[in-house]
């Protein structure tokens, strides 16, 4: 079952407050409720103070902290495993130090790569670019509950409902 974004625009602040209660009391968990809204929708609407995009810091940091973690482990592993002279303190420091050192110096690298990548739009975006106006968009609405949030967006005032995939 494919899951679509449903959305709709709204003219004032005051209306997308309205849209977000209708949507929570038709069951829409909150954390799929999107408000998205313009740079110049930004200055009509909250005098500029719209939070810019966000950054992938996160992302790259579980990323680097897992690959770190992997290539620190198989470091420790060998290590240990190669034979040769290696003295017990070395063997404790790879097997101890080997997985954290490599997960720590991960996940810095990670979220340092990562803080400079912005997130990318995504499709439903476009609707709000170059309007002044505001974007409700509801995320992972299985077909059934389509209907319910198209009314709910429309009852409260949202004009040019839409679904995309």
């Amino acid at each position: 079952m494919s899951r679509v974004t449903v959305s709709a625009l709204f003219h004032d602040p005051v209306a997308v407050e309205d849209a977000i209660y209708r949507l929570e009391l038709a069951g829409v968990p909150r954390d799929r409720i999107e408000v998205i809204v313009s740079p110049a929708g930004a200055r009509r609407w909250f005098h500029g103070r719209a939070r810019s995009g966000r950054r992938q810091a996160l992302t790259g940091a579980g990323v680097g902290a897992v690959v770190g973690l992997l290539v620190g482990g198989a470091i420790g592993l060998a290590v240990v495993a190669l034979p040769g002279r290696n003295p017990p303190s070395i063997v404790l420091w790879a097997q101890l130090l080997g997985p954290n050192a490599g997960s720590l110096a991960g996940a810095l690298i990670g979220a340092a790569v990562g803080w400079f990548v912005p997130e990318r739009p995504r499709p439903v975006w476009r609707r709000v670019v170059g309007q002044e106006e505001i974007l409700v968009a509801v995320e992972g609405c299985a077909p059934t509950e389509v209907p319910a949030a198209q009314a709910a967006l429309v009852a409260a005032g949202g004009a040019e409902p839409a679904v995309e995939a």
